[in-house]
């Protein structure tokens, strides 16, 4: 027996991938969708982003949950001056 969902969350998720490539530029993430629910999953470089990609889905999914899996992971700095022994 087919879903009769199945096209519905495949056309959601086509929105949200182009929103997140229109609005964050944003091709590395995963989305994925299943019944009443969004799930994001992936790394982004701060909180802000995650965030932002969030509430963009939150708005293209109405009626739909959105759980946030993303890792915010800073890219490594040189803070510190380098010292010789």
């Amino acid at each position: 027996m087919a879903d009769d969902g199945a096209a519905e969350r495949a056309q959601l998720l086509a929105r949200i991938r182009d929103a997140l490539v229109r609005s964050e530029g944003e091709l590395g993430l995963d989305v994925i969708v299943d019944v009443g629910v969004v799930t994001l999953r992936g790394v982004v470089q701060t909180h802000e982003r995650s965030m932002r990609i969030e509430a963009l889905s939150r708005l293209m999914s109405r009626g739909f949950s959105v759980v946030n899996e993303i890792a915010v992971v800073p890219p490594e700095s040189s803070v510190a001056p380098e010292t010789l022994p």
